[in-house]
């Protein structure tokens, strides 16, 4: 998630990456953390499923699924008004919105301790 944007699929200055998936039973499941990380824009224990539609060379618009409520769960547009290799402007525009994350951060107080014993 690009943060302190009010637009951050919109010319992200970094790739976005898309992690989708429901994978088999839910017993004996691990939950979700309570606290994600800040670069977690959405998560979903549904059942579900997603779509991605290619509308021309700058629009793509992706929604997931909720299978068992037939509902759009989530979505999102990504716009790219120019296709460029990521330059020293994109980083300046990454690092005023403080999007530099540190391999130890710790996000809440639950995450610290798995930090600290390098169980990540």
């Amino acid at each position: 998630v690009y943060n302190g944007t009010k637009s951050p699929y919109v010319n992200p200055p970094a790739p976005v990456h898309i992690v989708t998936g429901s994978a088999g039973c839910k017993e004996n499941t691990v939950p979700f953390e309570k606290h994600p990380p800040p670069w977690s824009a959405f998560r979903s224990s549904n059942y579900g499923f997603s779509r991605m539609q290619i509308f021309n060379a700058t629009h793509l618009y992706f929604e997931q699924t909720a299978a068992a409520k037939n509902s759009t769960e989530d979505s999102f547009w990504l716009i790219k008004g120019e296709h460029r290799s990521y330059s020293s402007r994109d980083v300046k525009k990454l690092l005023k919105h403080g999007t530099y994350v540190p391999y130890d951060y710790c996000h809440h107080p639950s995450h610290c301790e798995q930090i600290n014993n390098g169980s990540q």
